[in-house]
């Protein structure tokens, strides 16, 4: 999946005479990456700016349009920032202002799609790889997505289970017709001395091939329909995966030997001499 990632610098500044924590990273590709930060006002980080967190704000009696001297830099306060996190309390400064917090870049954001388990993964493989790094999942992303990604998994297995049931009836009602149609053919096989096996590989085997073939089908279409989702919904085309063309396969079988219990049977109590009179 892909990978977005803001650079970010953070220390503290004396604003009011009241210390605050800070940070500067570039206000609109960091609201792109983190859809929680919330402000409804203009996010223009030009020149000398500032975003100031919901809860400093009201400590400082600031608003929007308000002006704030800060380490003898006039800056002017373009919005309040709401997240429900730690920024709420911080005041987060425009790329034109990071020089009140020093050199060097002292945070990395990325955003990583995927599972919170899948979160947690890469952030272990970040402090593995870069062993002065400490890699933090931000709650906000990991734990409300992953939330999100477990719902839609349990819909869609529910989704496939009515699935299996509607396509059970079709197949099960498909074969039985498939077998009226046949069922000349059938008397004739066994006056001319066909077994009741012989019967059985008949119509089995008939069903293994419609399924194998309907399960072929059903995973390339799948594929497709998960692709486009994928990139529409999530930003993340899907991969093909092969190792779920076996189960597929498999159950598409099952699923049409199943459905062909009926018809072997009904086939099998045929009398040869009713049906090709035409009686």
């Amino acid at each position: 999946a892909g990978t977005q990632r803001v650079r970010g610098r953070s220390g503290e500044v004396v604003a009011k005479g009241v210390p605050c924590d800070a940070i500067s990273v570039p206000w609109r590709e960091t609201i792109a990456l983190c859809p929680w930060w919330r402000t409804p006002e203009a996010t223009d980080d030009r020149g000398e700016a500032c975003l100031v967190g919901v809860d400093l704000a009201a400590k400082l009696f600031l608003a929007r349009g308000a002006e704030l001297v800060v380490g003898g830099r006039t800056l002017r306060v373009e919005g309040v920032l709401k997240t429900g996190g730690v920024e709420d309390r911080q005041m987060v400064l425009s790329p034109a202002s990071a020089g009140l917090l020093g050199d060097g870049y002292a945070a990395i954001w990325a955003r990583v799609e995927g599972s919170a388990r899948e979160v947690e993964a890469v952030a272990s493989k970040i402090e593995r790889r870069v062993p002065s790094a400490a890699a933090r999942p931000v709650r906000q992303v990991s734990e409300s997505e992953g939330k999100v990604l477990d719902r839609v998994r349990g819909l869609l297995l529910y989704i496939c289970l009515a699935v299996l049931a509607a396509s059970g009836l079709c197949v099960a009602t498909t074969m039985l017709a498939s077998a009226s149609d046949r069922e000349r053919e059938m008397a004739l096989l066994l006056a001319l001395g066909a077994g009741p096996r012989r019967i059985a590989a008949l119509t089995l085997s008939h069903a293994a091939v419609l399924g194998a073939i309907g399960g072929g089908v059903g995973y390339v279409l799948g594929w497709i329909a998960a692709r486009i989702l994928g990139t529409e919904i999530f930003h993340a085309p899907a991969e093909i995966a092969w190792w779920v063309l076996a189960p597929v396969l498999g159950a598409s079988v099952a699923l049409c030997l199943f459905g062909a219990l009926a018809p072997l049977r009904r086939a099998l109590t045929l009398s040869p001499a009713i049906v090709l009179k035409g009686e």
